[in-house]
């Protein structure tokens, strides 16, 4: 009940399972993400000769950024759940459409 009233920041994907950001908060957890995952990849040493040297130092970036994205879906956002059915996906897609130009209405009103 509670997970009506609070404003989410990203709502269960409508098919498979995960989320998918809805607000700017969302879209700007994302961006950082991402960023942080690319950052790494930017600053790569021309020194390491190995994959393994470089796998090994990103994946301390990886994981943590990686648990961290979750733990903030998984506050802010519906709670996933596995969803397979195609209809059902088209179904609930339309549904979260049709709520959010509602809220867009009353916003305007």
């Amino acid at each position: 009940m509670e997970e009506k009233n609070k404003k989410l920041w990203f709502r269960a994907k409508s098919f498979g399972w995960g989320w998918v950001p809805i607000s700017w908060q969302g879209w700007l957890i994302t961006l950082v993400y991402v960023l942080v995952l690319v950052w790494p990849v930017l600053r790569i040493d021309p020194k390491i000769h190995s994959a393994s040297d470089f796998l090994t130092s990103y994946v301390i970036v990886f994981i943590p950024a990686t648990i961290i994205l979750f733990f903030i879906c998984y506050t802010k956002g519906e709670k996933p759940k596995w969803r397979w059915n195609l209809k059902e996906a088209i179904r609930l897609e339309k549904e979260y459409r049709e709520k959010s130009n509602q809220e867009q209405r009353k916003d305007n009103n």
